[in-house]
């Protein structure tokens, strides 16, 4: 039985399209970072490290809440968001949008399924008109288990979230009004995550012929493994990376909470979920008004300088990460010279050929001091990323 399911669950073209958008999304990422900073910043392949690890970890803690709880989502919402994941996977190496939307979207299409039942099955032939159609009944019934889900979605995002390092931010280099250029950064994490759920008796063998039952309480289920879509990021240009870090853990946790009395709301009065739903939609949308807000209510912008030379980003494993040199600082003296470009720097750094010593300003104003060996007669290979 769990190896018919492991085969029926890779079988769906999300499975593989997520993996192919994983590559993709590696392979942009390094040849942006060469055409516009003549080097790879971070070579490592950590999308495909973190995809590996949230598919498991994610994956067997998700599935065993689902279980134990019970979960039981109507066939036609599943058939939607795989529809949707689709177009997500295919679109996230270009454009990062919010899992979170197309979980709103499948939503209310479901909904619109709902409400033009009664128009759609006067086209419908009678043969499939109960399996495709969705009652108002049958979508109180699930509005429960659909905002458990969105729940869950909000955790995976959370727990991606503390994955975060500064190492894997990526940097993109933009014109300022005033001709000077800024640095704005981001980070993205996408998930692939199998979780088992329940589906109705009798619904997906009409269209996925080979899905088993199984009995539970002597009625009739069948398992079915969601490749549920996930994605988590952040970004950021006029703020720390700290501080963008921890306003959204803490507003994913705000609505994960909502989420989760939503569905108990749901679960005990069912006669109202259009209510909860309305409610919870406005939440989501003031959060994101919040986030908007937040990201341009500082003006520290990551701007170049001429006081001194801004590091744009770190490579890890050089002399300049081992120093703890962190993207947004700004390095005022290098071997006790002032520095104020690339070229000076450079030539400050070839005073001493196995080591160096850095005054720096960081993002917040405050003076360090950072030093270390370096490689004998190499300054560029220090693991500084800086304006060109």
């Amino acid at each position: 039985m769990v190896l018919e399911a492991i085969k029926n669950f890779l079988l769906q073209p999300v499975v593989w399209l997520a993996i192919l958008s994983i590559g993709v999304t590696y392979a942009r990422r390094i040849s942006f970072e060469r055409k516009q900073f003549r080097i790879a910043i971070n070579r490592d392949f950590f999308e495909g490290r973190h995809f590996i690890k949230n598919f498991f970890l994610l994956g067997i803690i998700g599935s065993l809440i689902t279980i134990l709880i019970g979960v039981m989502l109507p066939w036609q919402w599943i058939i939607i968001y795989q529809v949707l994941m689709v177009i997500a996977v295919l679109i996230y190496p270009f454009f990062k949008i919010d899992s979170a939307f197309f979980w709103w979207i499948s939503l209310l299409l479901l909904g619109g399924l709902s409400l033009f039942s009664a128009e759609l099955a006067n086209l419908l032939p009678s043969s499939i008109k109960q399996q495709v159609l969705l009652s108002h009944s049958a979508l109180a019934t699930s509005s429960a288990a659909l905002l458990f889900i969105a729940a869950l979605f909000l955790a995976a995002k959370w727990l991606m979230l503390k994955r975060y390092q500064s190492m894997e931010i990526s940097p993109v280099i933009k014109n300022g009004k005033r001709g000077r250029r800024l640095v704005f950064y981001s980070w993205q994490d996408l998930a692939l995550v199998p979780l088992v759920c329940l589906v109705p008796s009798g619904t997906l063998t009409n269209f996925l012929p080979g899905w088993f039952f199984i009995t539970i309480a002597h009625h009739q289920f069948q398992l079915f493994i969601l490749p549920a879509i996930i994605s988590s990021g952040f970004k950021f240009w006029r703020q720390s990376a700290q501080a963008t870090y921890r306003f959204e853990k803490r507003e994913l946790l705000e609505l994960l909470l909502a989420f989760l009395v939503g569905a108990g709301l749901c679960y005990i009065f069912p006669a109202i979920f259009e209510i909860i739903i309305i409610v919870l939609l406005l939440l989501s949308v003031v959060a994101m008004i919040l986030k908007r807000r937040f990201e341009r209510k500082e003006n520290n912008w990551y701007v170049e300088t001429h006081d001194g030379v801004r590091v744009i980003a770190v490579q890890p494993n050089t002399p300049a990460a081992k120093m703890k040199i962190q993207p947004g600082d700004e390095i005022l003296t290098c071997n006790g010279l002032t520095v104020h470009s690339e070229s000076e720097l450079y030539a400050a750094l070839k005073t001493d050929a196995t080591f160096c010593r850095f005054k720096l300003r960081n993002y917040a104003g405050e003076l360090k001091l950072a030093q270390g060996a370096i490689y004998a007669d190499s300054p560029h290979e220090i693991g500084l990323v800086i304006f060109h």
